[in-house]
């Protein structure tokens, strides 16, 4: 199928500053058609060595995303569990969450500046993202204390970040997230995006302008026809897509997969406002 999805527009140095916010102020985004294939068919066939990402179930029996202790207590485990055992990893942490997101059509989506579906095609870390970045992200406090106990100031000789973007509303959901095929993205298809948070309460910032400080760098890509574009049609509650977010070892690409949120084109007569939640794992390969 066709599917409409936001690249943005980048200014005359080739960066994109902009704000983050609801709207992702700054990005300009330009309307692109590509061609969307079902993951559905072929999630037996996928590889995060090859695509980069794959079709996870976590059980999440009993959770009630809007109580911060059952999250701690039964989902982080859960999804712990699901990562390592997909990536092979020796041990994983996790941070940069739980996130929990609303489509627009839900009156929930504008509760805070990153409760929207985030719509520009983008992949959330820079080409210069390290292990030391790590305790600096946002909600990062338990995975960089986990991190300190076991290696301290030194990295393990191999890691990579991941995203967990699982579903919590029945189908059909009205706003998917895509995900771009790894092996069909270059290093030629990167943008430089200097952003900036947004507080939750008073005036947003300005955009960054060249040169000046930018709390919220981050990668956006061009459009290529080449690329091969995925989303899972008809997500159940606990069904997940976990991607690659970065890999610090695989060239200038970094093993950044390009993502963002869509919406379905016809909308379902029956679709239901998407929620759901994601977090970010680090993954160590000791």
């Amino acid at each position: 199928m066709k599917a409409i999805l936001n690249f943005v527009t980048p200014r005359n140095d080739g960066t994109v500053p902009f704000l983050l916010d609801t709207h992702w102020t700054g990005t300009h985004p330009r309307k692109v058609p590509v061609d969307m294939h079902d993951a559905r068919d072929v999630a037996s066939q996928l590889s995060l060595g090859r695509e980069g990402f794959r079709v996870e179930k976590v059980n999440c029996e009993g959770v009630d995303y809007n109580d911060p202790v059952s999250m701690q207590t039964r989902w982080i485990p859960a999804v712990r569990d699901v990562i390592q055992r997909a990536t092979g990893g020796s041990f994983v942490t996790l941070f940069g969450g739980p996130l929990v997101r609303f489509s627009n059509s839900s009156p929930r989506s504008g509760e805070s500046t990153v409760s929207a579906p985030a719509r520009a095609v983008h992949s959330d870390l820079w080409a210069e993202y390290g292990y030391a970045d790590i305790p600096g992200s946002p909600v990062a406090d338990i995975a960089a204390q986990e991190l300190r106990e076991r290696y301290g100031d030194t990295p393990p000789a191999r890691w990579k970040i991941f995203n967990f973007w699982q579903m919590i509303s029945p189908p059909p959901q009205d706003t998917p997230l895509a995900v771009c095929a790894l092996d069909s993205v270059t290093a030629d298809d990167l943008i430089v995006g200097r952003g900036r948070f947004c507080p939750e309460d008073g005036p947003p910032p300005p955009l960054p302008e060249p040169g000046e400080e930018c709390n919220a760098p981050i990668t956006f890509f061009r459009e290529n026809p080449v690329h091969r574009w995925y989303y899972v049609s008809n997500m159940m509650p606990g069904e997940a897509l976990l991607f690659q977010t970065l890999d610090p070892e695989a060239g200038p690409l970094k093993g950044r997969v390009p993502h963002c949120a869509f919406d379905m084109e016809p909308r379902p007569a029956n679709a239901v406002s998407r929620n759901s939640v994601e977090i970010r794992a680090f993954v160590a390969y000791d």
